[in-house]
């Protein structure tokens, strides 16, 4: 019999995944499948959840969360297993405020569509992206991730939404607060490289690196982004004015944004952003650190039910 751990983050979805969760629990025993759980009961707990299932053989993670919750389980089955070795399968049941990497998995937050999904035991291999950046310690880490990463001005705001209550949905906790940041970002200038070519040199609001093609709640920042493609999608968002960044952020719900003269579209495999002023970092919806960050496309993949 297959093993299935459950670990839930109770404090996503603005809390309400703890009242609920017990009620989902039942309708998946309900279901015929049995699961153990584990409560997360702190930043970065889930990392070290992960990893001692993955060392008592558990052949499938159940991630009850966001998407900070999911990348904080693949972490944690990397350190256990290492990057060569990644023997448990993840399935999601997004609970979360954004909740963007479904999106690009076309697949639904709903138990009934999780449960169909669980029996069906379909597995597709995501491209794991490493990110090494400068923890705001000064230490240099190294973080893994499956949707996107941000450099800038979405680093600044994600810090902001993860500081809020997120009592108002991913979308509306995102759109606060882009226009509360941007009263007082100002854009930084850095250089950026991918696969060893300088590609751009001057003053950025964002760079988006994307895997996934959402971010922010539903926002399809990257539309040419695959997840299993072995590149990367690098949006840059350069000098942008504050009423333009507003403005371009609307278009960007539908993926329109990219016709915009300060908007490019890139693909690569590595990328390095370096900056004398420090730009915030974040991945996957957690704020990690500073520039100077690399990120690049690891050949082994994740595998995931779908």
């Amino acid at each position: 019999m297959q093993k299935i751990l459950a670990i839930v983050n109770p404090v996503s979805a603005g809390c309400k995944t703890k009242k609920n969760w017990p009620k989902y629990k039942k309708i998946f025993l309900n279901n015929n499948i049995n699961l153990d759980e584990q409560f997360t009961t702190h930043p970065e707990h889930a990392i070290k959840i992960a990893e001692a299932a993955v060392k008592n053989s558990y052949d499938y993670i159940l991630a009850v969360g966001g998407d900070g919750t999911v990348n904080e389980i693949i972490n944690g089955i990397i350190m256990a297993g290492g990057l060569d070795n990644i023997k448990p399968k993840l399935i999601i049941f997004a609970q979360g405020t954004g909740s963007d990497l479904i999106r690009s998995l076309n697949i639904s937050s709903d138990i009934n569509e999780v449960i169909e999904i669980i029996k069906r035991k379909k597995v597709k291999y995501l491209d794991l992206v490493k990110v090494e950046y400068l923890a705001h310690s000064g230490e240099e880490k190294t973080r893994y991730f499956i949707n996107v990463g941000d450099c800038g001005l979405g680093a600044e705001v994600v810090y902001r939404v993860n500081k809020s209550k997120k009592i108002i949905g991913g979308s509306f906790s995102y759109l606060l607060a882009v226009f509360t940041t941007l009263l007082k970002y100002k854009n930084k200038s850095a250089e950026l490289v991918v696969d060893g070519k300088n590609v751009f040199s001057g003053n950025l609001s964002n760079v988006i690196i994307a895997n996934g093609k959402y971010f922010g709640g539903g926002i399809k920042v990257a539309p040419q982004a695959e997840l299993d493609n072995g590149k990367l999608n690098i949006i840059l968002l350069k000098d942008f004015n504050k009423l333009s960044i507003a403005y371009n952020l609307f278009k960007a719900y539908d993926g329109e944004h990219l016709g915009h003269p300060l908007v490019e579209s890139l693909t690569g495999e590595n990328i390095k952003i370096s900056a004398e002023e420090k730009i915030a970092i974040e991945v996957d919806g957690e704020t990690v650190g500073t520039s100077p960050v690399s990120f690049s496309v690891y050949k082994q993949k994740m595998p995931i039910l779908v």
